[in-house]
């Protein structure tokens, strides 16, 4: 908070939650804003393997500027290392206290302190939500949905809140940094506000531990879900004010997982995680609809670059994010 002297205030956490719902309001002006997102997965290979984090480093500047080597950029040594690396910090999360925990049920505690004493005792208390049962169930049903549509019905149904109520609950969530919602991608933009929106969450750790999940990659139906998230939690943090992160779908239900809108130039990404991805038919469609310049494709180690219809397409390992 800024003001006329040359003190300022640093407000976190629940109390950052009454100003901005109770007090905002009368602080335009004197209020700066500012998110602290947890760690991101660069940050957390500065804390876990520094020696590869300053490798990463040096030769990672900006993801989207990667120059293609047909030898790759570390080799497969290097690359087993960050993708084990990579897939234990999607099953734990970013949380700070998370990533300095040693062992896994320590990691558990600490999530566990957060969904009681953030989530179910400071946000309901303060903004008067429902009860915690139907905060929990629909908290449970949007971690199962990663990645889809929200589909405002079945989650009235599911967490047994009326329409009113359930975008109160979204709204609640999204601005305490729980979940965003992403927009659907239209030229039109009155369009784009009244679509679904698809549903991620800041922390996949906070996800999991939602679902009572820890297992390993190996063990899941949801890898190509926290994936996807990951890439979202990318884009989000590095995007500024004036950038959209959004996604493509039609009617025919084509759909590209992420769009993203810089200095007036659209990037469609893809996720997929495979080791042998291929250009699906809706990046296809997107390309000869829209004529981006470049697309991305994120993978599970595969690297490599194409040209479709003068679009570069440029596939890249996940974990150089």
């Amino acid at each position: 908070m800024f003001d006329t002297t040359k003190t300022k205030y640093i407000i976190s956490g629940s109390s950052s939650l009454e100003l901005t719902f109770k007090t905002g309001k009368y602080m335009v002006g004197r209020m700066f804003k500012f998110s602290l997102w947890p760690f991101s997965f660069r940050e957390y290979l500065s804390y876990i393997d520094p020696e590869l984090f300053d490798l990463m480093n040096s030769r990672i500047k900006n993801v989207f500027s990667i120059s293609y080597k047909r030898e790759g950029l570390f080799g497969s040594e290097v690359d087993l290392r960050l993708e084990t690396l990579f897939e234990k910090y999607l099953i734990s999360g970013g949380y700070p206290a998370v990533v300095l925990s040693k062992s896994q049920s320590e990691k558990k505690k600490v999530l566990e302190s957060i969904l009681d004493n953030y989530l179910l005792k400071d946000i309901r208390s303060l903004l008067q939500l429902a009860t915690e049962n139907e905060l929990i169930r629909l908290i449970k049903f949007l971690a199962n949905q990663t990645g889809n549509l929200v589909k405002y019905k079945e989650l009235s149904n599911n967490a047994n809140l009326n329409y009113k109520n359930l975008l109160k609950h979204l709204e609640v969530l999204t601005q305490t940094y729980i979940i965003d919602l992403v927009k659907p991608y239209f030229t039109n933009k009155r369009t784009e506000l009244t679509k679904n929106p698809k549903v991620y969450f800041i922390d996949s750790g906070f996800k999991n531990f939602i679902l009572s999940d820890f297992r390993k990659f190996d063990q899941r139906k949801d890898v190509g879900a926290l994936v996807e998230n990951h890439v979202f939690m990318f884009l989000k943090t590095i995007s500024n004010s004036m950038e959209r992160v959004n996604f493509w779908r039609t009617k025919s239900k084509a759909e590209v997982d992420f769009i993203i809108t810089r200095k007036n130039k659209i990037i469609p990404i893809e996720v997929k995680y495979s080791t042998n991805p291929n250009i699906g038919k809706s990046l296809y469609s997107f390309i000869e609809k829209f004529s981006p310049n470049q697309a991305f494709i994120f993978t599970k180690g595969y690297f490599d670059k194409r040209k479709v219809n003068g679009c570069q397409i440029n596939f890249i390992p996940v974990w150089y994010l």
